[in-house]
């Protein structure tokens, strides 16, 4: 795979930007053209997708993507018209999804269109600052942002890649595509933590190791990656260690990421539905916008024929 096939463009959306920008950008101006081409109805209406993660033209070609797919597509675009891009990472929860026994943290990044405020005001112009995001501005409001470099956008992708692939089970492949991400951005933890759980899965504990330790040194707070690895000190043997981190972890999250989900789940699959449904109650007080967790709370609720209480908690996963 050649990195930079993440931002090309193809014919169809070289031409989007003569015919279909070129007419709006006469009446709107330059980047609000763009942007309000984006979020439109009649223009491409990007919907959310958290599935797969994907180039610019995979993302302009199915009209849907995550919110890195989105940054991708948008940053080509800009690119392509001369504007200038920032890429940012908005610091808010992690959204968590699982598949099988694979949890996937996804952290949240958008780009600005157009000129920083300090050009703006030395070139005299007034061109717009747009941010580009699927969350609405109230969402997003208050929250800590800090630009990346493009090569972090890269790096996000190729992890993000890996980890797909790496849920099919498709473990070499995964792993060419996190060589790649650690080679565009050595900083990039993630992509180290994807690694330790490649060499997790095929029983290279002695390699787990010092992946995970790569990460942790990266970003030394993060729980996920200090789970992790306790898990590997105590597969190597390394009891003390892997106790410690343990006991350090469970001070710091009381009850594991989505523990209650994962034991309403358990009781549903034992047909005890409304304990069921108070695990998953329990879970919602603690995360409330986890679209998973209503949507099995909508199931536990129409397995004791509450219909209207299901309806509401599908809406919400919806």
């Amino acid at each position: 795979f050649n990195p930079s096939d993440i931002f090309k463009l193809n014919e169809d959306m070289l031409n989007y930007i003569k015919v279909d920008l070129a007419r709006q950008r006469r009446t709107e101006g330059n980047e609000l053209a763009l942007y309000n081409a984006l979020y439109d109805k009649k223009g491409m209406r990007i919907t959310y997708d958290a599935r797969r993660t994907k180039t610019a033209i995979e993302t302009f070609n199915d009209r849907t993507g995550n919110c890195l797919s989105l940054v991708i597509m948008t940053a080509a675009f800009a690119k392509a018209m001369d504007f200038p891009v920032t890429y940012q990472e908005v610091h808010m929860d992690e959204q968590t999804t699982n598949i099988d026994d694979l949890y996937f943290a996804s952290r949240h990044v958008n780009v600005v269109i157009g000129k920083k405020w300090a050009a703006r005001v030395r070139d005299n112009t007034n061109e717009p600052l747009l941010k580009i995001d699927f969350l609405s501005p109230s969402e997003i409001s208050g929250q800590v942002a800090t630009s990346l470099r493009e090569n972090t956008i890269i790096a996000m992708y190729l992890n993000n890649r890996a980890a797909e692939i790496l849920a099919e089970k498709k473990h070499s492949q995964a792993y060419w595509w996190l060589r790649q991400a650690i080679q565009f951005d050595p900083s990039y933890s993630p992509a180290y933590n994807t690694l330790g759980i490649i060499y997790w899965q095929k029983g290279f504990y002695q390699y787990a190791k010092p992946a995970f330790e790569a990460a942790l040194a990266l970003e030394p707070d993060n729980l996920n990656v200090m789970s992790n690895l306790a898990q590997i000190y105590l597969l190597n043997g390394e009891f003390e260690r892997g106790e410690k981190l343990v006991a350090y972890v469970k001070e710091n999250r009381p009850a594991p990421y989505l523990y209650y989900f994962r034991l309403g789940k358990a009781e549903m699959n034992s047909a005890n539905y409304p304990e069921a449904k108070t695990l998953f109650t329990k879970e919602l007080k603690r995360e409330p916008e986890h679209h998973e967790v209503h949507f099995w709370l909508a199931l536990a609720h129409y397995r004791l024929n509450e219909f209207s209480e299901a309806k509401v908690h599908l809406s919400k996963a919806q």
